[in-house]
């Protein structure tokens, strides 16, 4: 059961079917979304997997709100229609492709247990698939430039190709808010520097982070991202502190 009334139908074998079930998944950051989202408002989730935050933004933003999916894995979107479906989540918009920074055809390294499946340059082994790929700015520029109030981002160290790709994007939503997911080996793994990720996101013009995970918590505006190996999610806001 999620927030709200909500219900998540997940794969056989997802590690973290527990928790959901029994309320205690992404506890922080369930809270967050719950005191950040009001009727109205529009959100993108990236790397939506099967749903969680997709329909407890549905919820939250109701009737007059939008929600914008994007989920490249099959199986995992999939799952995500039918959670759409399930919960009658009629403002809801799912797409089956992975953000980047361009229109190509990217390797998915899948993770079959969870949502850490990961774009890769090259095949790797078995797990890997052909996906689609898109930017934010190719996106929402063929619907019209609709407002965007939050963005969450979990994409296994493709946020950087992600960022790049939002250029307009953000510069059209100056209030925006983003939600991602900081993830110290993965962007290791992707060859992305905690520099690299600092200078996109300044240059998007997002001044303030805050740890989700450590009661909001700043980062010095120097850094804009935490030092150490821990993964967290952050709260990235246009306006400095």
């Amino acid at each position: 059961m999620l927030p709200l009334g909500s219900t998540l139908l997940m794969p056989p074998g997802y590690r973290d079917a527990r928790t959901v079930r029994v309320g205690l998944f992404q506890e922080a950051e369930t809270k967050l979304f719950q005191s950040l989202l009001y009727p109205g408002m529009t959100v993108a989730d990236l790397g939506a997997y099967v749903g969680y935050f997709t329909v407890l933004a549905s919820r939250l933003v109701g009737s007059a709100g939008r929600v914008f999916a994007f989920e490249p894995d099959e199986v995992a979107f999939e799952y995500l229609a039918r959670n759409i479906a399930e919960n009658d989540c009629r403002n809801v918009v799912a797409t089956r492709k992975a953000i980047s920074d361009r229109a190509a055809v990217a390797t998915l390294v899948r993770d079959p247990r969870g949502p850490e499946s990961f774009l890769a340059d090259v095949p790797i082994d078995r797990r890997s698939r052909a996906v689609d790929t898109l930017s934010m700015d190719l996106f929402f520029e063929t619907i019209g430039w609709p407002s965007v109030d939050l963005v969450k981002m979990n994409i296994e160290g493709g946020e950087l190709h992600a960022l790049w790709g939002m250029t307009d994007f953000s510069r059209r939503n100056p209030n925006l808010k983003l939600v991602m997911e900081f993830n110290p080996w993965a962007m290791r793994r992707a060859e992305v520097s905690r520099s690299d990720l600092t200078d996109a996101l300044k240059k998007l013009g997002f001044r303030r982070c805050q740890i989700v995970e450590r009661g909001l918590k700043d980062v010095p505006d120097t850094d804009l991202v935490p030092a150490g190996c821990a993964v967290y999610n952050l709260l990235l806001t246009k306006q400095p502190a």
